[in-house]
Parts: structure tokens; sequence; C-alpha cells
């Protein structure tokens, strides 16, 4: 079961796996063949080439990017080359050696690593270094946006610059004007969306102007409201019928929206709506239509930070706010001290940085008390253990979280948010129909421990369950049952390495009973391209998984590797699955160890086994340098509920209303990185 990668968790690496984001109880191949069906070579803006060779100096750089048509799943990997000279491509990134001769004319391919009788090229001139380049500014416009065709900002005298042309919705373009430094206009060709002009031996500048086109339709009219505006997207006052018509809501200061309506003038009848936040959506009907709303007066709240505070501060630049609004906490520690404790009464749910943290307001006054300490190492060596030190079998300590402090420390972690299909190439239900909603209140650290605690939602939320799931890379999502804003793009975290070799291990705690899947695990930072890497996807960037537990049966631990080219015609996995003590009772230590040629899975420091990675099935599919490249890989925590690895099983109602919270909590005692 494929776990939807967000960007994974602590970058550390673990440069020779090759796992997935997945707990895999098998998947069934469809039974269509994948194909792929076409590759097209495109600018660095995604436009295709409408001609068969561009020009370029020598010592510059062209970036090219590619669209990959498949069907049935196919893969979209591709492979880079270039021919006829000295130059070089990584990534579809065109360097041109600064001594590559003058008219020497170089071919770039990207082609397709499953088919590879599907391929585009394109040829590059290369001009001399000393051929004048005269720049293209494009100054901005209301209305539309113009670009030059190839991501270009310098031409030399003669060569041809087509521009694209994208008016806004409800825009059409009035004008487009090129003129050259001296003040002479440059004659332009073509028109509508696509239009050229021969570039001069001198710098030019391109003019726009775009005008709102003549609203044609029935009327929108918006009646006088108090507390609040409501205005039509692309400021439309008039609209075809069965046009789609956005309405963007705003509340003034004091107020909170209520309520909207909309009604045919003809008949008064009502028009069905969709609100979504802060806009809501109709279909225009074949008459006029009246929008009123009601938004009511909303008490205020007060925002006290309980300062000041000893080396540090806590500010915010808001006193006083309605239930529901999000609150900014800046964080500034002093020299040498960081955050230590940051609690928030009565407890509001909140997420952000090491430096901001964000809460939603609750129905009554809130204060804010932090507590700041010295960055001080022995917080982490509990068991006389720094960073640096060497542990026999083990190698140099060079990352931990003992969680020895009172909050969670976002310079080693991140959040992931929701439900898994907003990421990319993401499934609802993080690829594993997986049944519960990541939000940052369902994490804690509290006596030394890391507590992931999964909660019986509302009915009518997003999700059944809420949970937690932590990265050591940066992430992104909606906050889920929070304002999005507190789902925001975090950048990863510190890469610790590159090293072949490494051992990872935490102490862990699982909750009890049927319906639970914790697991801890890494994931290879080249999953997809957030980390700063050439995107690999799943199971190619390679996956372990140090330990997971059927909460069906807890004296069963599972360790697993994913991997292989592509998923899901060139997919293996290799599992482990051993008896052990029962893993809710008390805290265990799981571990996986790894060099350039095996890998092994430990419990309680015993050896549970090794696996060759000459071994391994798959042949050249098997992608077994994923396991000892030099690509970090991420640790992940999490606590999912139901899914395809529990068969379907979630748990019951009565584990949330129980007062024994651990037995529907993940605890973590600590985490630590050797190499």
């Amino acid at each position: 079961m494929k776990k939807i990668n967000s960007s994974a968790a602590i970058i550390f690496l673990l440069g020779f796996f090759t796992f997935t984001a997945c707990k895999n109880s098998g998947t069934d191949v469809p039974a269509a063949e994948p194909k792929v069906l076409s590759v097209t070579l495109l600018d660095a803006d995604g436009n295709p080439f409408t001609k068969e060779q561009i020009n370029a100096p020598k010592g510059s750089s062209i970036q090219f990017t590619v669209s990959v048509e498949v069907e049935n799943n196919g893969s979209k990997e591709v492979s880079w080359s270039v021919s006829g000279g000295k130059s070089s491509i990584l990534a579809g990134k065109l360097s041109i050696a600064a001594d590559e001769p003058n008219g020497t004319v170089l071919t770039v391919t990207v082609q397709s690593n499953a088919d590879n009788s599907k391929k585009d090229s394109i040829q590059v001139k290369v001009l001399d270094d000393g051929v004048q380049l005269y720049n293209i500014n494009i100054n901005s416009s209301t209305g539309g946006t113009v670009s030059v065709q190839g991501g270009f900002t310098q031409m030399i005298q003669g060569e041809t610059v087509t521009l694209n042309i994208n008016a806004n919705q409800n825009y059409l373009l009035s004008s487009i004007t090129v003129t050259q430094a001296g003040g002479s206009t440059v004659a332009l060709s073509g028109s509508g969306n696509t239009q050229s002009f021969t570039m001069p031996a001198a710098n030019v500048i391109i003019d726009t102007v775009f005008v709102m086109q003549s609203q044609t339709g029935y009327n929108i009219n918006i009646a006088a409201i108090t507390g609040g505006i409501i205005t039509v997207d692309g400021g439309l006052s008039k609209a075809p019928a069965g046009t789609s018509v956005t309405l963007i809501i705003t509340r003034e200061l004091g107020y909170l929206f209520d309520s909207l309506s909309i009604t045919r003038s003809t008949t008064g009848s009502t028009v069905a709506i969709s609100v979504n936040g802060n806009t809501c959506t109709f279909t225009m009907p074949a008459s006029d239509v009246n929008i009123s709303a009601v938004f009511t007066s909303a008490p205020f709240y007060t925002v006290t930070i309980n300062g000041p505070f000893s080396n540090g501060t806590v500010t915010s630049g808001i006193s006083q706010a309605p239930e529901g609004d999000v609150i900014t906490l800046n964080i500034t520690p002093a020299a040498g001290y960081r955050l230590s404790s940051l609690s928030i009464t009565p407890k509001a749910p909140f997420g952000g940085t090491s430096t901001e943290r964000n809460f939603i307001m609750p129905n009554e006054n809130v204060t804010v008390t932090a507590v700041f300490s010295l960055k001080n190492e022995a917080l982490d060596n509990t068991d006389g253990i720094k960073i640096g030190d060497t542990v026999t079998g083990k190698g140099k300590l060079v990352w931990r979280d003992e969680f020895n402090e009172n909050i969670l420390d976002l310079d080693k972690w991140n959040y992931d948010y929701g439900g898994g299909g907003q990421y990319p190439q993401g499934n609802a239900g993080w690829g594993n129909n997986e049944k519960q909603w990541y939000k940052s209140q369902n994490v804690r650290v509290e006596n030394g421990n890391l507590i992931i605690e999964a909660s019986l939602d509302a009915p009518g939320t997003l999700s059944p369950y809420g949970s937690g799931r932590l990265t050591t890379a940066g992430t992104r999502g909606s906050g889920g049952q929070t304002p999005n804003n507190l789902g925001v793009i975090y950048p990863p975290k510190e890469y610790l390495g590159p090293s072949n070799i490494g051992y990872v291990e935490a102490r862990i705690k699982s909750p009890r009973g049927a319906g639970f899947w914790p697991a801890f695990w890494t994931l290879g930072a080249d999953v997809n391209d957030e980390s700063g890497y050439a995107a690999k996807g799943w199971p190619r960037c390679g996956e372990v998984d140090i330990f997971e537990v059927n909460g069906n049966n807890l004296t069963r631990l599972g360790q697993t590797i994913h991997y292989g080219a592509s998923y899901p015609s060139q997919y293996w996995y290799t599992s482990n699955t051993t008896t052990t003590a029962n893993m809710a009772d008390t805290f265990h230590t799981y571990a996986a160890s790894w060099d350039s040629t095996s890998l092994k899975f430990y419990f309680d420091g015993g050896l549970m086994r090794t696996i060759s990675f000459s071994s391994l099935s798959g042949g050249a599919n098997a992608n077994a340098s994923a396991f000892y490249d030099e690509t970090p890989h991420v640790i992940i925590i999490n606590l999912a509920l139901g899914g395809n690895y529990l068969g379907g099983t979630t748990p019951a109602n009565s584990v949330f209303t129980s007062t024994n919270w651990e037995d529907r909590s993940l605890q973590v005692d600590w985490v630590r990185i050797y190499e």
C-alpha cells in the first residue's frame, strides 16, 4: 500500500535505500498494459517549439522541459542526451561548453525510459560568445500576461522572438507594442494569442493593454450588506445563462459571515449555491439574480501574552479577535537560547515554524505563556551520549530528538496535513485507503515523549478520524479542519550526509487494538522534486519500513523494503515479519542499518534479518543502486487508521471514549541517526 509522499521526513542520508512511502499488503496489477503514447520536448515555460533549431551563445545554458503522455499508469520517466559537441545536459538543463566551436549544432534529445521509440529532439546552434545579446523587457499590465516563448530574456539581432499572450478571464487584448531603444516601434506579425517580431540591434520594451470584455447576459444584483462585502470574481455585472459565477465573501472587522442567498428576479425562486470558505459559486440561470448575505456581529476575545519572558520574546500584532481567526505569534529567542515550551490556554490547535506559531482563536479569552532555555546538548544527553560520539555497532551519532522538552522542535520536524489527495500524484487515503485526516492538534510532546493521539472527529468533518504525521523534510498541504494558512509549505530540513553507511533507530510504544496502523519509516528524498532532487517517483526512490504494526495482531512486527524501477509493473518488496512481545505493553527499540551491500533490521538490539542487495528480485529493473547511492532519505512517523494493511478494519468507537489515552496513541521516546 503505497504511502503518498509529501516531503517525507528527516532528510538523512540513508543514501542507499530503495523504499516507498507505503505499507504494502499487495496491490493488484491492472489488466491493461501500461503504455507511453508520446514524448514532447518543451521550452522552460512548457510550450512546444515552433522551429527545429534555436541559437544560443557558448557558455550559456538553456532549460528544457518535457510532456509525457501515458495510459494505464505508464511510466513517465525519461532520459536526456546531447550529441554533436562537448556540451552536457542534466535534468533537461543544457550547459553549452565555453569552448564549444562557433557554429556547432548540438542535438538535444529526450527519450522515454520505458519505450525508447518515444522521443523528441531539437537542434541548438552555438554562436560565438562575442555575439551581442539584446535585452527583452516586458512591462506588467492589468488583465493579462505576455511571455517570450522559450523563456528567453535576451536574443541576438535577426532572431525571431515569439510572444505568448494570455488575457485573464473577462479581459481582451487591446494593443501590444514593441519599442526599441531610441523610441522607434518594432513591427509585429501574427495575431491573437501568438505574435512575433524580429529582434533589432537594440534592447526592446514590450507594452500591452488589456480591456474588460463588454458584458452580456443577465444582471447580477448585489444588495446593500452590513458587516461585509460580496464581490463578483472578474468584476462581472452580467453573465450568460449557464455560466459559472464565483462570489468573493469578505467580512468586516467585528463581524462573521453567516449566510448567503441568491434568488431569481423573475420568480423569486432560490438558486443553488456552493459555499467554500470565503468563496461561493453558482450557475447563472436564464434570468437576473438578486444576491443578499448576512454577517453577524461577533464577540471579540482577548489575546494576552503573559510576558515578559526571560531569554526570548513572543509577540503578536493582534490583541483581540473573534472566534475562528488565525493568530500569528512571532517567536524570537535570545542568542544561545531556544523555545522549549509554548502553552495556549485554553488549548487551541496550532501549527507553524520555529519562529512563528499560528493558532485558531477559540470562543473565549486566551493566555499565551512561553519558556526559553539554553541550546544545551545536555538536554538530549539522558544516556550520556552526545552528538559526535561513536557508539559501537552503530557509528557516530549525527542527529537525535529525545523529546525532552514540552514542545515539538520545528527545527527538526514538520507536520504533514490532510488526507493525501492534495499531494502531487496523490490519492485520497494516502494511497492505502486510510481513513484518518492528519492535523497538528493530534500531536504533542510531554513527559519526555512524542505523542500522536488519534481522535474520533465529529460527523460531517473531512474524515471520521484525526491523527498525526511528522516528517523531517519540508511539508505542505491543507491544514484540514483548520484554515489553509496553517498548512504552509516549509523548506526542507537539514540534509545529513552524504554517507553510504548508516544506522537509524527509535524507541516506540504502539497503540493498542484493531484498526490502528503505526509506522516509523524512511522515504527517498527524490520521490518528488520538492527537496531539490530530480524526481524519481515511487518505488524508484526507495522506502524502508523499520516499524509497522497491524493493530489486529500486536505481537507481529513488520519490517519491509520497497523497490523497483516503476509501479506497478516493475515493483517488488521484501518483508520480514517477526513474532515479538506485545508492542503496546511497553517501549521497544526498532532499527535499521545499512552499508553498500546490505540492509539489516533490528528489534530491541537483536538482528532480525539481513537483506543482501545483490539478491534482490527484479534484475535490472530492481533499481538496486537506489539502496546505496548518495540520495538521502527522510524519516516519517505516523499513526494511520484503517487501510489496506489492516484489511479495512477501523478502531471501535469505545477506544476514543476510554479514559486510557495510551490505547489510541503512538508514543516515541527518542529518534537517533548514526553514520
